[in-house]
């Protein structure tokens, strides 16, 4: 609905209405013409995808599992973990008379 995180209800449902009669399935922009002529709605059309994000964010509830959602996703994006890590990339370090490995 390209509202911000701290969009109140009015300007979450103001967005809604706007995009639902922008994408709304009985207008011809938002159809596309088959190989046979007829006009079809699309798969997944973008009106569904609008109603799915509005009930999402008019519930209070399923708008905070959805905030904490996107912020872990944010979050994992910009971790950086490395697959891999070679022995020689550690320092040998002695415990207890035991050698061990410690990533500097």
């Amino acid at each position: 609905l390209g509202v911000p995180p701290e969009a109140k209800p009015a300007d979450v449902r103001a967005a809604y209405h706007a995009a639902a009669l922008k994408h709304h399935p009985d207008k011809d922009s938002a159809k596309k013409e088959n190989d046979a002529g007829s006009m079809q709605p699309e798969p997944v059309s973008t009106f569904e995808q609008i109603k799915a994000a509005y009930e999402v964010l008019r519930d209070s509830h399923l708008r905070d599992i959805h905030d904490r959602e996107l912020a872990l996703h944010t979050y994992r994006q910009h971790m950086s973990f490395q697959d891999e890590l070679s022995l020689e990339e550690m320092d040998c370090v002695e415990c207890d008379g035991e050698h061990a490995f410690q990533y500097p």
